[in-house]
């Protein structure tokens, strides 16, 4: 079977992505010892929003996928804290993210909009 260009731009995609989910959870964990070294105590999860759906099934799903061996430890550290509970993972598409437009050219209506 011959794999396509477009195939490994998909999957480089992906893992670009997930590793930046692995750095947003290393934060989140960074940042709640640090507020409970402070006195605040938080109780329930922290949301991180995520705008690929496919990262979202890797970090959820604990069954292996075809392509992700080399993420292993990445993949064990966000599926470890979201079972926790003290990271939750939610979808928003890329429209609703604001900082996409100031790396972004924008369209006239939705610049006027904004």
């Amino acid at each position: 079977m011959v794999k396509t260009t477009e195939y490994y731009t998909a999957l480089s995609t992906l893992v670009a992505e997930f590793y930046a989910l692995c750095e947003s959870v290393r934060d989140v964990l960074w940042l709640k010892e640090h507020l409970q070294y402070l006195g605040v105590i938080l109780h329930s999860p922290i949301t991180i929003f995520e705008d690929s759906l496919g990262c979202i099934a890797i970090a959820k799903d604990p069954t292996n996928h075809k392509g992700t061996r080399h993420l292993s430890t990445k993949l064990f550290l966000v599926r470890d804290e979201i079972q926790k509970g003290i990271v939750k993972l939610e979808h928003i598409s890329t429209t609703e993210k604001l900082q996409i437009y100031f790396t972004k050219p924008l369209a006239r209506p939705r610049f006027k909009l904004l």
